[in-house]
């Protein structure tokens, strides 16, 4: 019984060990720049939760916002209607050089398979534009342009504000981080239930049989 409880106990520890953040980082350059880009990501064979992506900015500050699509961007690249606002923020890079900025967003789930679309945009145009990688002709939209297996990162559309232009095979330069889900975890009063299941179990099965005279 003290066995099938420590094992019991175990488990649900391990159960309950929070998942590590992963990011992917983008490999590529970038040499042109828009107000927005957008693009899809495809989640792999486990279900991932989206936190956080890195973007990169020039021409010193402006006001940047974060809109996500189930499904994907195909059909919607050209309107806000069912884009859902995640996360804004305000990003601020050196005028020639450009650089990195971060945008937290509310941390959404996505399931194994599934694809989402990210739309990112600039809210004010205070002479800044979204920085991303103008790649070779042949690099079509959808094309995959970062992967680590968990997610993986395709070319979309760079975009005028809001919806206007679209300049196609532009792909995000930055990353984009992520945790792995994993399996509910039980309520308190299940794991009791669960611990008195085993301790029982393992009771029953230590239990000498008796035989009658």
């Amino acid at each position: 019984m003290k066995t099938s409880v420590l094992g019991a106990l175990a488990a649900l520890c391990l159960s309950a060990a929070p998942a590590a953040a992963a990011t992917l980082v983008m490999p590529n350059g970038w040499n042109n720049g828009n107000d927005g880009l957008m693009f899809d990501v495809k989640v792999g064979a486990t279900g991932v939760t989206f936190e956080s992506l890195n973007v990169m900015v020039w021409g010193g500050h402006a006001d940047f916002a974060v809109f996500t699509y189930a499904g994907g961007i195909t059909g919607h690249t050209n309107s806000a209607a069912g884009w859902t606002e995640v996360g804004r923020a305000r990003l601020k890079a050196d005028r020639n050089l450009g650089g990195l900025g971060t945008i937290d967003f509310a941390d959404f789930a996505a399931e194994a398979g599934s694809t989402v679309g990210f739309y990112i945009t600039t809210l004010n145009r205070n002479n800044s534009g979204l920085m991303h990688y103008d790649p070779p002709a042949d690099n079509a939209v959808g094309a995959v342009r970062g992967t680590d297996g968990a997610i993986s990162i395709l070319s979309g559309y760079g975009k005028r504000y809001p919806y206007s232009t679209n300049y196609a095979g532009q792909s995000l330069v930055g990353s984009m981080t992520y945790s792995l889900n994993k399996a509910a975890i039980p309520e308190p009063s299940t794991w009791a239930l669960m611990i008195g299941g085993f301790g029982l179990a393992g009771g029953m099965l230590r239990r000498r049989r008796v035989v009658p005279a």
